[in-house]
């Protein structure tokens, strides 16, 4: 889901626009839309394990799908991940305008973060561990994210 550029012209479709096809594309149900809304508060703590691209397309995922209605996670949970985005957002423009390194959240406001924090583990409570397994495992086999090598899902059970 790189940068996609027809042959024929400079218009490019962005790998953020090809997410909200995919989303189209492969409807979430209200569970799977707290899931993903799960995985972007563990982003913003900075609990979640996938490599960057990853949290990046789930990102777009979570954007693309917010508006959407869950199951269990409500307006309150995304009116605080736009509050906790918000707050990086500036950081991050600070940063860049000063050339400073980028701070994370606990760095930034601890009291947002502690917020950030109880809330994805109330999430995280109300779903599952098979269910949120089961989400992951789905968006990668229907593309969103790659396929998990061999050696990667032998560790994840192994784990588990």
């Amino acid at each position: 889901m790189g940068m996609l550029a027809d042959s024929g012209s400079s218009a490019a479709i962005t790998a953020e626009a090809l997410v909200r096809v995919w989303v189209i594309n492969h409807p979430l149900t209200p569970e799977q839309v707290d899931c993903a809304t799960t995985v972007m508060l563990k982003v913003l703590d900075g609990k979640c394990k996938m490599p960057r691209h990853e949290k990046v397309r789930m990102t777009w995922l979570y954007d693309a799908v917010k508006h959407q209605p869950g199951e269990l996670l409500g307006r309150d949970t995304h009116q605080l991940i736009v509050r906790a985005r918000h707050c990086l957002y500036l950081a991050n423009m600070q940063a860049q305008a000063s050339e400073l390194p980028r701070e994370t959240l606990a760095e930034l406001d601890p009291a947002l973060t502690l917020e950030v924090y109880e809330r994805r583990l109330l999430a995280e409570t109300r779903l599952s561990r098979p269910v949120m397994k089961e989400f992951k495992g789905w968006i990668r086999q229907q593309g969103l994210l790659p396929e998990k090598r061999a050696s990667q899902s032998n560790a994840s059970a192994d784990a588990a």
